[in-house]
Order: structure tokens, then sequence, then C-alpha cells
């Protein structure tokens, strides 16, 4: 707020009487200067708080991003280590299903115990046997 003893008015005093006049001018001029400095300094000070915490924020979005940055590394080591499984195990299936495929038919299992009841080989004589029976029958 300036103050209208500031400007000279025609009816003022000599300059000697206008000392006071200059000396609460400059009083007012000094407090100005010094709310003015005082809130630079405020200033001065929550913007070096609000650096801080854009330097901590940064520093934080860093961190978690390198965080990030490892735990996807380590998804896609283990999708690569999924996916090589993923392919043995195919290929190991492809193997069984190949291999089944030469096996015996149920039809031809179903024909050959047939063929296993109608000669019931467990009645069959082995060589032993017919050594036995050979030499007992010649001390006869």
């Amino acid at each position: 707020m300036i103050n209208q003893n500031i400007i000279p008015q025609p009816d003022m005093k000599p300059v000697s009487s206008q000392k006071p006049i200059k000396n609460s001018v400059n009083k007012e001029l000094l407090n100005s200067v010094t709310d003015a400095a005082k809130s630079l300094r405020i200033l001065e000070d929550r913007y070096i708080t609000i650096r801080k915490k854009t330097q901590l924020t940064d520093q934080n979005m860093l961190d978690v991003n390198k965080h990030f940055s490892t735990e996807v590394r380590a998804i896609n080591d283990d999708i690569d280590g999924l996916k090589v499984l993923m392919k043995e195990m195919n290929e190991k299936l492809d193997q069984l299903i190949s291999e089944t495929s030469n096996l015996a038919q149920r039809h031809e299992l179903i024909t050959l115990s047939k063929y296993v009841d109608f000669w019931k080989p467990l009645n069959f004589i082995t060589r032993e046997e017919l050594d036995r029976e050979i030499k007992h029958m010649k001390e006869f």
C-alpha cells in the first residue's frame, strides 16, 4: 500500500520537514522488503521440500521399475522353461501314441485267449518230465 505522504503536494512544507516522511517511507519499504524476503524463504523452503519429495518419488519409481523388470524376467524364464517341458511332454506323448498303435488290439487278445484255452498249455509235459518218464519206462 502506497502512502499518500510520499507524493509531493503543493501545500507541503519545505524539504527539511519531509525527513520524518522519508523515514516512514524507508520503514515501510524496509518492512515490505523484509516481508518479501520472508515470503521468498518460505517459498524456497516449500520448493526444496517439493523437490525432495519429487526426487524420493522418482527414486521409488526407479526401484519399483527395477523390481518389476526383475520379476518380469523371472516370469519369462519360467515361461520358457514351461515351454521346453511342454515340448518334451508332447514328444513323449507322440512316442507313446505311436507305440500303442503297434500293440495288439482287444479282438486279437480275445482270439489268442481262445487258443490258449483250447490248447491248455499247462497240461503239456516238459522235457524233464518226458525224460523221467522214458527212463522210468525203460526200467520196466
